[in-house]
């Protein structure tokens, strides 16, 4: 793939800054799709998560980690590859990035590397812990605490202020977990138990839990409504959590077919992979507590019939880890 150089790369940074806080709705049938990657460290080509900070976007395949880098006005770049050893190729691992330092969930461990800011990111493995189970789930950085679902270790936190020399992993909650979301000084966790949320600015107190089905990926709206992807039934729960102390299931079950890990919550649009249709679904949260579909896509038409994994926005680009690989499209307003 081509390269511009620095000046693409201001190019980038200019766009990425231009958006600010204010959400535009992504128009699905007007993107355009720019580049195109098979994951050559995975047997078969596919992507599972998909993260992107300062313009280099981090992608988990089953058995390590690409690296690829946006530019304005071109196609992206592919910058490496990096093999996690020992190999453990599970689809359900995940990434969460922060600057200057990756967390991958691999097998039953969670692995830390080093990464340098500029053209090359070069990483290096700087440490790896046992999760406390089998495997793990999503995980995310929150200053220097580490957070992640461990399966049936639940839910844990590792301290990383010195990432070469991580801490002792913290159980904050003890039931089988997948999904974590951090917001608002809160860790809403999806597992066995349901729908639990810890405040994280009182000693990790346990506010409330609420029985629904397990939960692949959170998203919050508002501050109150809580979707939740129920990957393994192929739907979709609403939690309203206004009151954390006791939420409440608000639908439990919308968007049949629905059966991934991954949701994209853009303003008010929610864009839900549609299990193994190809197809993603744009939800409107006008009505948050009975959102309607805007539409229904399906942006890689000759992979009709795979899964998208998971998503993630960048500026004006749309990034899909897709069972067919790694996919970058690009808005036209």
């Amino acid at each position: 793939m081509s390269s511009i150089g620095n000046v693409g790369r201001l190019l980038l940074v200019a766009l990425l800054a231009a958006c600010g806080d204010e959400a535009t709705r992504i128009d699905l049938e007007a993107m355009e799709e720019v580049a195109s990657f098979k994951t050559s460290s995975s047997p078969t080509g596919a992507a599972f998560d998909v993260e992107e900070l300062d313009g280099v976007v981090w992608v988990r395949d089953s058995y390590g980690l690409q690296m690829y880098r946006l530019h304005s006005g071109e196609d992206a770049e592919h910058l490496g590859a990096l093999r996690v050893e020992p190999q453990s190729p599970q689809a359900g691992n995940h990434l969460a990035v922060k600057k200057g330092l990756v967390a991958v969930g691999h097998g039953a461990r969670v692995v830390l590397f080093a990464y340098d800011s500029g053209d090359a990111p070069n990483p290096r493995q700087i440490a790896a812990f046992s999760s406390g189970g089998t495997g793990v789930g999503q995980l995310t950085f929150d200053g220097n605490w580490l957070y992640y679902a461990g399966l049936e270790a639940g839910v844990r936190r590792v301290d990383v202020s010195t990432p070469s020399e991580p801490g002792a992993p913290e159980i904050i909650s003890p039931a089988y977990a997948k999904s974590i979301h951090l917001e608002g000084g809160r860790l809403y966790a999806g597992g066995s138990d349901g729908l639990t949320i810890v405040s994280l600015d009182t000693g990790l107190q346990r506010l409330g839990t609420v029985k629904v089905p397990m939960m692949s990926d959170l998203a919050l709206y508002d501050g109150r409504w809580l979707y939740g992807s129920v990957g393994d039934v192929g739907d979709t729960a609403i939690i309203d959590v206004k009151d954390p102390a006791a939420p409440r299931v608000a639908k439990a079950g919308f968007g049949s077919g629905t059966n991934s890990a991954g949701m994209l919550l853009n303003g008010d649009q929610l864009i839900v992979p549609s299990g193994s249709t190809g197809q993603l679904k744009d939800y409107d949260l006008g009505n948050p507590e009975a959102p309607d579909v805007h539409r229904l896509v399906t942006p890689i038409e000759r992979y009709s019939r795979f899964v998208t994994h998971d998503l993630a926005l960048a500026g004006d680009y749309l990034l899909l880890a897709h069972d067919q690989g790694f996919f970058v499209f690009r808005r036209h307003d």
